[in-house]
């Protein structure tokens, strides 16, 4: 058995009624879904060390999984509460393959970068030395292949490295939350990455948004768009648009797997659109 990159008490909310402790898995490039047991699913050997594994259930998933269901239940947070969601939100983008993934897919253009920047500052090193200069671009030509067959382990350690920092956590907890409820008729699903945002925009811009179901029935949703009342949290009923719209983007953004508490086509539908479809801003106006 592996490590789990969702914790599995988090996916329990979507188990099969007919079958506690199992769940219903679309896997991408797959055309029938597949019950499986939750220990079972979004987990890969020696995905995290012992200690990561360890701090992940003490600091993040022991104390704040009571808190998630108490806004399953639609109360309201204390600050406390709210920051502790905040790092699970941040701590979700953060301990997934695809965030792995995403990091060593930008390496290259940050290193290209970083080359660009020190081969504009060469003729000032060289001291316009044409042999230095040449020596220089030959050591910027070696260490560049060295990086790209090889980089260096502190990378790779920080691509491993789940934890948020203070200010994602800071960004989350500025965000507008709107917990939205929906009928079981009309589910929530969720992926192996459970909570979407916009890679492009990350999580601090003016218009970024997130969206985190937390059952099939209640997703978080968090943006810079003011509440209609204030306050920290606004309940909205979803329409089936917007639950359509969410589901599309928990789909989108699906590494290989999407979760639901049922049997279903609408998610081989979704998933069979793959990764590059368009995806809507979620805009709030109210009447």
């Amino acid at each position: 058995m592996g490590r789990h990159y969702v914790q599995q008490a988090f996916l329990r909310h979507w188990e099969a009624p007919s079958k506690p402790g199992w769940i219903w898995t679309y896997i991408r490039g797959v055309d029938e879904p597949r019950l499986l047991p939750i220990d079972e699913v979004a987990q890969s050997p020696g995905f995290y060390d012992d200690d990561v594994e360890r701090d992940l259930a003490r600091l993040v998933e022991g104390p704040t999984t009571p808190i998630l269901d108490m806004l399953r239940r639609g109360e309201e947070l204390d600050a406390a509460g709210r920051g502790l969601v905040a790092v699970y939100a941040v701590t979700c983008i953060k301990r997934v393959p695809r965030h792995r993934e995403r990091g060593l897919e930008m390496l290259p253009k940050q290193l290209d970068e970083v080359v660009a920047r020190t081969r504009a500052d060469l003729p000032f090193l060289s001291g316009g030395d044409p042999v230095k200069l040449e020596k220089l671009r030959t050591a910027i030509d070696v260490a560049r292949a060295k990086f790209q067959a090889e980089p260096p382990p502190e990378i790779l350690e920080y691509l491993r490295d789940p934890r948020p920092t203070r200010d994602q956590v800071e960004v989350i907890q500025r965000m507008s939350w709107r917990l939205l409820s929906t009928d079981p008729s009309e589910p929530f699903l969720t992926s192996d990455n459970p909570l979407f945002h916009f890679e492009s925009l990350g999580i601090g811009q003016s218009i970024s948004e997130f969206a985190f179901p937390l059952s099939p029935t209640r997703c978080l949703h968090g943006c810079f768009q003011p509440l209609r009342l204030g306050g920290t949290l606004e309940p909205r009923h979803a329409e089936r648009a917007l639950v359509h719209e969410i589901n599309r983007r928990m789909a989108n953004s699906a590494t290989k797997l999407l979760f639901a508490n049922m049997k279903a086509k609408f998610p081989l539908t979704l998933l069979g659109k793959g990764h590059g479809h368009y995806l809507s801003r979620i805009n709030w106006t109210y009447k």
